[in-house]
Protein backbone atom coordinates (compact mmCIF):
# COMPACT_ATOMS: atom_id res chain seq x y z
CA UNK A 1 0.00 0.00 0.00
CA UNK A 2 1.61 3.43 -1.01
CA UNK A 3 1.94 5.75 1.84
CA UNK A 4 1.12 9.15 1.68
CA UNK A 5 3.01 11.99 3.54
CA UNK A 6 0.45 14.42 5.62
CA UNK A 7 1.37 17.47 7.49
CA UNK A 8 -1.21 19.01 10.06
CA UNK A 9 -1.69 22.73 10.40
CA UNK A 10 -3.60 23.29 13.60
CA UNK A 11 -2.22 21.28 16.95
CA UNK A 12 -4.98 21.80 19.47
CA UNK A 13 -7.56 20.49 21.50
CA UNK A 14 -9.48 18.47 18.23
CA UNK A 15 -6.04 17.30 16.64
CA UNK A 16 -5.07 16.25 20.08
CA UNK A 17 -7.78 13.77 20.44
CA UNK A 18 -8.74 13.15 16.31
CA UNK A 19 -6.58 13.85 13.79
CA UNK A 20 -2.99 13.15 15.88
CA UNK A 21 -4.80 9.43 17.37
CA UNK A 22 -6.05 8.87 13.77
CA UNK A 23 -2.64 9.42 11.97
CA UNK A 24 -1.28 6.85 14.28
CA UNK A 25 -3.45 4.46 13.76
CA UNK A 26 -3.28 4.27 9.85
CA UNK A 27 0.26 4.13 9.70
CA UNK A 28 -0.20 2.00 6.71
CA UNK A 29 -1.92 4.50 4.47
CA UNK A 30 -0.20 7.50 6.03
CA UNK A 31 3.52 8.91 6.62
CA UNK A 32 2.99 11.33 9.71
CA UNK A 33 5.89 13.64 8.00
CA UNK A 34 5.54 17.68 9.95
CA UNK A 35 3.36 19.70 11.94
CA UNK A 36 2.75 22.87 12.38
CA UNK A 37 1.46 25.60 14.88
CA UNK A 38 1.48 29.45 15.47
CA UNK A 39 1.74 28.54 19.59
CA UNK A 40 5.36 26.96 20.33
CA UNK A 41 3.97 25.71 23.46
CA UNK A 42 1.14 23.52 21.40
CA UNK A 43 3.44 22.89 19.09
CA UNK A 44 6.35 21.39 21.64
CA UNK A 45 3.63 19.64 23.34
CA UNK A 46 2.12 17.90 20.09
CA UNK A 47 5.42 16.85 18.65
CA UNK A 48 6.54 15.40 22.38
CA UNK A 49 2.91 13.17 22.56
CA UNK A 50 2.82 12.09 18.36
CA UNK A 51 6.42 11.73 17.95
CA UNK A 52 6.45 13.95 14.79
CA UNK A 53 9.83 16.21 14.57
CA UNK A 54 9.49 18.37 11.89
CA UNK A 55 7.58 21.23 13.40
CA UNK A 56 6.99 24.63 12.38
CA UNK A 57 4.94 28.01 13.70
CA UNK A 58 4.55 29.03 10.20
CA UNK A 59 2.66 26.70 7.87
CA UNK A 60 3.64 28.23 4.68
CA UNK A 61 6.95 26.94 5.49
CA UNK A 62 5.97 23.56 5.79
CA UNK A 63 4.07 23.28 2.64
CA UNK A 64 7.22 24.92 0.82
CA UNK A 65 9.78 22.94 3.01
CA UNK A 66 7.85 19.55 2.89
CA UNK A 67 7.04 17.35 -0.58
CA UNK A 68 3.77 16.94 1.36
CA UNK A 69 0.33 14.45 -0.39
CA UNK A 70 -2.04 15.90 1.90
CA UNK A 71 -2.32 18.83 4.45
CA UNK A 72 -5.03 18.49 7.06
CA UNK A 73 -6.19 21.86 8.57
CA UNK A 74 -7.57 21.97 12.04
CA UNK A 75 -7.48 25.75 13.40
CA UNK A 76 -9.86 28.18 13.68
CA UNK A 77 -12.82 28.85 11.52
CA UNK A 78 -11.89 32.15 10.08
CA UNK A 79 -8.38 31.18 8.73
CA UNK A 80 -9.79 28.10 6.84
CA UNK A 81 -10.17 30.39 3.59
CA UNK A 82 -6.59 31.69 3.12
CA UNK A 83 -5.17 28.07 4.67
CA UNK A 84 -7.43 26.05 2.63
CA UNK A 85 -6.68 28.01 -0.63
CA UNK A 86 -2.64 28.22 0.35
CA UNK A 87 -2.82 24.57 0.22
CA UNK A 88 -4.70 23.95 -2.80
CA UNK A 89 -2.47 26.54 -4.84
CA UNK A 90 0.67 24.67 -3.50
CA UNK A 91 -0.32 21.17 -5.27
CA UNK A 92 -1.21 19.57 -1.82
CA UNK A 93 -4.50 17.58 -1.40
CA UNK A 94 -6.46 18.76 1.02
CA UNK A 95 -8.57 17.74 4.60
CA UNK A 96 -10.38 20.46 5.66
CA UNK A 97 -11.99 20.73 9.28
CA UNK A 98 -15.49 21.39 9.47
CA UNK A 99 -16.90 24.04 9.10
CA UNK A 100 -16.05 24.50 5.69
CA UNK A 101 -15.53 27.71 5.92
CA UNK A 102 -17.08 30.94 7.20
CA UNK A 103 -18.87 31.91 4.06
CA UNK A 104 -19.95 30.62 1.33
CA UNK A 105 -17.75 32.70 -1.27
CA UNK A 106 -14.79 31.71 1.04
CA UNK A 107 -15.91 27.30 0.30
CA UNK A 108 -16.78 27.94 -3.68
CA UNK A 109 -13.17 29.43 -3.38
CA UNK A 110 -11.74 26.01 -2.16
CA UNK A 111 -13.44 24.01 -4.20
CA UNK A 112 -12.59 26.05 -7.63
CA UNK A 113 -8.96 25.99 -6.46
CA UNK A 114 -8.94 22.03 -5.87
CA UNK A 115 -10.38 21.81 -9.20
CA UNK A 116 -8.22 24.02 -11.26
CA UNK A 117 -5.40 22.34 -9.34
CA UNK A 118 -6.97 18.70 -9.97
CA UNK A 119 -6.63 18.07 -6.18
CA UNK A 120 -8.61 16.41 -3.30
CA UNK A 121 -10.79 18.44 -0.75
CA UNK A 122 -12.79 16.72 1.92
CA UNK A 123 -14.69 18.98 4.89
CA UNK A 124 -14.32 16.76 7.85
CA UNK A 125 -18.15 16.05 8.61
CA UNK A 126 -17.14 12.91 10.95
CA UNK A 127 -20.47 11.79 11.77
CA UNK A 128 -21.29 10.53 8.62
CA UNK A 129 -18.57 7.83 10.08
CA UNK A 130 -19.53 7.04 12.84
CA UNK A 131 -20.83 3.27 12.98
CA UNK A 132 -24.40 4.04 14.50
CA UNK A 133 -25.02 6.41 12.16
CA UNK A 134 -23.69 4.48 9.52
CA UNK A 135 -26.26 1.65 10.51
CA UNK A 136 -29.03 3.90 10.79
CA UNK A 137 -28.30 5.40 7.09
CA UNK A 138 -27.73 1.59 5.32
CA UNK A 139 -31.25 0.70 7.34
CA UNK A 140 -32.93 3.71 5.72
CA UNK A 141 -31.18 3.08 1.97
CA UNK A 142 -32.38 -0.57 2.59
CA UNK A 143 -35.84 0.74 3.20
CA UNK A 144 -35.92 -0.83 7.01
CA UNK A 145 -37.97 2.20 8.40
CA UNK A 146 -39.73 3.16 4.94
CA UNK A 147 -40.43 5.97 4.41
CA UNK A 148 -38.81 9.13 6.60
CA UNK A 149 -41.44 11.15 8.53
CA UNK A 150 -39.59 12.15 11.25
CA UNK A 151 -36.15 12.76 13.04
CA UNK A 152 -34.76 14.55 16.22
CA UNK A 153 -31.12 15.50 16.69
CA UNK A 154 -29.94 16.80 19.60
CA UNK A 155 -26.10 17.74 20.35
CA UNK A 156 -25.55 19.21 23.78
CA UNK A 157 -21.97 20.29 25.06
CA UNK A 158 -20.47 23.48 27.30
CA UNK A 159 -18.93 26.19 25.60
CA UNK A 160 -15.33 25.73 23.83
CA UNK A 161 -12.41 26.90 25.93
CA UNK A 162 -10.53 29.14 23.13
CA UNK A 163 -11.56 32.41 22.79
CA UNK A 164 -12.39 33.39 19.45
CA UNK A 165 -15.72 31.27 20.02
CA UNK A 166 -16.94 33.56 21.86
CA UNK A 167 -16.75 36.13 18.75
CA UNK A 168 -19.81 36.09 16.74
CA UNK A 169 -17.56 36.99 13.57
CA UNK A 170 -14.98 34.40 14.14
CA UNK A 171 -17.03 31.41 14.96
CA UNK A 172 -21.03 32.09 14.46
CA UNK A 173 -21.94 30.25 17.19
CA UNK A 174 -23.54 27.01 17.81
CA UNK A 175 -25.26 26.50 14.62
CA UNK A 176 -22.18 27.16 12.18
CA UNK A 177 -20.08 25.34 14.85
CA UNK A 178 -22.01 22.09 16.29
CA UNK A 179 -25.40 22.24 14.67
CA UNK A 180 -23.58 21.90 11.13
CA UNK A 181 -23.15 18.24 11.97
CA UNK A 182 -26.66 16.92 12.48
CA UNK A 183 -27.72 19.31 9.33
CA UNK A 184 -24.94 17.84 7.38
CA UNK A 185 -25.85 13.94 8.79
CA UNK A 186 -29.73 14.80 7.52
CA UNK A 187 -29.05 15.95 4.34
CA UNK A 188 -27.51 12.46 3.77
CA UNK A 189 -30.25 10.17 5.38
CA UNK A 190 -33.64 12.04 4.22
CA UNK A 191 -32.44 14.59 1.01
CA UNK A 192 -32.54 18.30 1.11
CA UNK A 193 -34.48 20.57 3.10
CA UNK A 194 -36.79 23.05 1.75
CA UNK A 195 -36.82 25.31 4.26
CA UNK A 196 -35.47 25.99 7.82
CA UNK A 197 -36.74 28.00 10.76
CA UNK A 198 -34.68 28.74 13.80
CA UNK A 199 -35.00 30.41 17.29
CA UNK A 200 -32.71 30.20 20.05
CA UNK A 201 -31.14 31.76 22.99
CA UNK A 202 -28.27 34.22 22.35
CA UNK A 203 -25.44 35.89 24.64
CA UNK A 204 -24.78 39.29 23.15
CA UNK A 205 -24.71 38.82 19.66
CA UNK A 206 -23.51 35.08 19.69
CA UNK A 207 -25.79 32.57 18.97
CA UNK A 208 -25.66 29.73 22.61
CA UNK A 209 -28.48 27.29 21.81
CA UNK A 210 -30.26 26.57 18.53
CA UNK A 211 -33.53 24.94 17.78
CA UNK A 212 -34.99 24.15 14.16
CA UNK A 213 -37.17 23.01 12.51
CA UNK A 214 -36.49 21.59 8.78
CA UNK A 215 -38.91 20.61 6.31
CA UNK A 216 -38.32 17.86 3.65
CA UNK A 217 -39.57 17.15 0.46
CA UNK A 218 -42.99 14.87 1.04
CA UNK A 219 -44.07 14.91 5.09
CA UNK A 220 -40.87 14.73 6.71
CA UNK A 221 -39.91 16.85 9.02
CA UNK A 222 -37.02 16.87 11.32
CA UNK A 223 -36.25 19.19 14.88
CA UNK A 224 -32.43 20.15 16.02
CA UNK A 225 -31.21 20.99 19.37
CA UNK A 226 -27.69 22.00 19.59
CA UNK A 227 -26.23 23.45 22.50
CA UNK A 228 -23.49 25.70 24.52
CA UNK A 229 -25.45 26.28 27.41
CA UNK A 230 -24.53 23.06 29.26
CA UNK A 231 -22.14 23.36 32.94
CA UNK A 232 -18.65 22.59 32.48
CA UNK A 233 -19.26 19.45 34.71
CA UNK A 234 -21.40 18.43 32.07
CA UNK A 235 -20.18 15.25 29.55
CA UNK A 236 -20.64 16.18 25.81
CA UNK A 237 -24.04 14.05 24.77
CA UNK A 238 -25.38 13.29 21.40
CA UNK A 239 -29.12 11.68 20.59
CA UNK A 240 -30.35 10.83 17.17
CA UNK A 241 -34.14 9.25 16.36
CA UNK A 242 -35.84 8.46 12.79
CA UNK A 243 -39.52 7.50 12.95
CA UNK A 244 -40.52 6.27 9.47
CA UNK A 245 -43.51 4.87 8.40
CA UNK A 246 -42.38 1.21 8.65
CA UNK A 247 -40.15 1.27 11.83
CA UNK A 248 -37.70 3.74 13.43
CA UNK A 249 -34.37 3.87 15.23
CA UNK A 250 -32.89 6.22 17.96
CA UNK A 251 -29.17 6.48 19.21
CA UNK A 252 -28.37 8.14 22.73
CA UNK A 253 -24.40 8.24 23.51
CA UNK A 254 -25.73 8.50 27.01
CA UNK A 255 -26.57 4.77 27.42
CA UNK A 256 -24.62 1.55 27.51
CA UNK A 257 -26.79 0.20 24.34
CA UNK A 258 -26.20 3.27 22.06
CA UNK A 259 -28.85 2.22 19.32
CA UNK A 260 -32.32 0.86 18.98
CA UNK A 261 -33.95 -0.60 16.23
CA UNK A 262 -37.78 -1.02 15.76
CA UNK A 263 -39.44 -2.63 12.69
CA UNK A 264 -42.67 -4.10 12.91
CA UNK A 265 -43.18 -5.98 15.94
CA UNK A 266 -39.65 -6.24 16.16
CA UNK A 267 -36.65 -4.56 17.91
CA UNK A 268 -32.92 -4.90 18.50
CA UNK A 269 -30.62 -3.07 20.22
CA UNK A 270 -26.79 -3.07 19.92
CA UNK A 271 -23.34 -0.71 20.44
CA UNK A 272 -21.85 -0.19 17.11
CA UNK A 273 -18.05 0.96 18.71
CA UNK A 274 -15.98 0.08 15.73
CA UNK A 275 -12.74 2.39 14.66
CA UNK A 276 -13.65 5.55 15.36
CA UNK A 277 -15.01 8.13 12.86
CA UNK A 278 -12.06 10.24 13.27
CA UNK A 279 -9.91 7.38 11.96
CA UNK A 280 -12.56 6.11 9.28
CA UNK A 281 -12.81 9.82 7.85
CA UNK A 282 -9.16 10.34 7.38
CA UNK A 283 -8.74 6.23 6.04
CA UNK A 284 -11.36 7.45 3.62
CA UNK A 285 -9.69 10.15 2.00
CA UNK A 286 -6.45 7.90 1.10
CA UNK A 287 -8.47 6.68 -2.05
CA UNK A 288 -9.44 10.23 -3.64
CA UNK A 289 -5.70 11.56 -2.46
CA UNK A 290 -4.37 9.37 -4.75
CA UNK A 291 -6.85 10.92 -7.63
CA UNK A 292 -9.68 7.97 -7.47
CA UNK A 293 -13.34 8.96 -6.66
CA UNK A 294 -14.05 11.15 -3.19
CA UNK A 295 -16.59 9.57 -0.40
CA UNK A 296 -17.29 12.54 0.49
CA UNK A 297 -17.50 15.52 -2.13
CA UNK A 298 -16.96 18.87 -1.64
CA UNK A 299 -19.65 20.38 -3.14
CA UNK A 300 -21.68 18.35 -0.94
CA UNK A 301 -20.16 19.98 2.17
CA UNK A 302 -20.92 23.48 0.80
CA UNK A 303 -24.70 22.31 1.02
CA UNK A 304 -24.29 21.63 4.11
CA UNK A 305 -22.73 25.08 4.96
CA UNK A 306 -25.71 26.73 2.88
CA UNK A 307 -27.56 25.21 5.07
CA UNK A 308 -26.06 26.36 8.34
CA UNK A 309 -26.05 29.87 7.35
CA UNK A 310 -29.78 29.53 6.06
CA UNK A 311 -30.17 28.23 9.77
CA UNK A 312 -28.44 31.58 10.70
CA UNK A 313 -30.40 34.02 8.92
CA UNK A 314 -33.43 32.79 10.65
CA UNK A 315 -32.17 32.50 13.91
CA UNK A 316 -31.16 36.42 13.70
CA UNK A 317 -34.62 37.33 12.72
CA UNK A 318 -35.52 36.06 8.96
CA UNK A 319 -38.06 33.46 9.92
CA UNK A 320 -38.62 30.76 8.06
CA UNK A 321 -36.33 30.55 5.19
CA UNK A 322 -36.50 29.05 1.72
CA UNK A 323 -33.27 27.02 0.50
CA UNK A 324 -31.86 27.26 -3.00
CA UNK A 325 -29.25 25.80 -3.89
CA UNK A 326 -26.07 27.47 -5.69
CA UNK A 327 -24.03 24.31 -6.42
CA UNK A 328 -25.15 21.21 -8.31
CA UNK A 329 -23.19 18.13 -7.18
Amino acid sequence: MERLAVGLIGCGTLSSYAHGPALRKLERMYEFRAIADIDPITLNAFSKRFGVDRKYTDYKEMISSEDLDIAIVATPTPTHEEIGLYVLNHGVNLFMEKPFALTLEGARNMIEASERQGRALQVGHCVRFWPGYVQIKEQMSNGDYGEPLLAKAHRWGTMPAPLWYRDPAQSNGVGLDVAIHDLDYLRWLIGEPKSVYAQGRFEGKLPMTVQAVLEFEGDAIAYIDASWDFPPSWRFATFFEIIGTKGMAQMDSRESTTLEVYTGHTSSASSPREDDAYTRQLAAFWEPARGGKPVLPATDSYKSLELALALNKSLNGAGRVELKREIAQ
